[in-house]
């Protein structure tokens, strides 16, 4: 009983559990492109993204289009964008942005607002 109060403790501090994804949505977009191509070896790519076959198979067809769950990946990643363009600009107001964070409109945009970030 004691871990079950500790993960229901944990559920309702926001904490989902278990191992982070391996697969990002550069990761797929990068495996895509490179699936597409004849001269791509598998092993190769696996060993750079730092994933197993399985997992590429999983997210992408041989051929190089998305599968399934490759497609959850990137689309989660444009949910979350838009997720940004959404909220509210403040001056005064610290953002705090992934370092990969590249669009740089909105940067731009929290700049002239007097944003911080």
């Amino acid at each position: 009983m004691p871990v079950r109060r500790a993960v229901a403790h944990a559920r309702a501090r926001g904490r989902k559990g278990g191992a982070p994804f391996k697969m990002t949505a550069a990761k797929v977009r990068l495996a895509m492109a490179a699936m597409g191509q004849k001269e791509t070896k598998v092993t190769d790519l696996c060993s750079e993204l730092a994933i197993t076959r399985q997992t590429l198979y999983r997210h992408i067809a041989p051929d190089g289009t998305l599968r399934k769950p490759g497609l959850k990946v990137v689309e989660g990643a444009q949910a979350r964008h838009r997720y940004a363009q959404k909220l509210p600009i403040e001056a005064g107001t610290f953002y705090v942005m992934d370092r990969g964070y590249l669009d740089f409109a909105r940067l731009y945009t929290l700049h002239r607002a007097g944003a911080f970030l």
